[in-house]
Formats: structure tokens, sequence, C-alpha cells
């Protein structure tokens, strides 16, 4: 599978859009007690991660 690569300018739009339809789908089952946590990797910290890269 290919990743889906952004320019720089286009990062905040999509991740705009990908919280907008996470909001979508909580929505259509009901959901309304939510909150969203963004982490971000740390390359000093890799024991903290199983993925490879």
């Amino acid at each position: 599978m290919m990743p889906h690569l952004l320019h720089l300018d286009q990062v905040a739009q999509e991740f705009a859009d990908n919280i907008r339809m996470v909001q979508d789908y909580y929505s259509t089952f009901g959901f309304e007690d939510y909150h969203f946590r963004l982490s971000l990797w740390d390359p000093e910290k890799t024991e903290k991660y199983i993925a490879q890269t």
C-alpha cells in the first residue's frame, strides 16, 4: 500500500478533514463526549515505539 503523501501546505487541511470525518462517524453512532489527542513520534525515544522506520 502506498503511503499518502502531502505537500507541506496541504497538511493542515488534511488534518482538519480527518478530524471532521471522525466527528461525523462518532455523531452517527451517538458519541458526544470524546476528545482527541495528537501524539508525535520522538526520534530520541525510539524504544517507546513498536513500528520500525
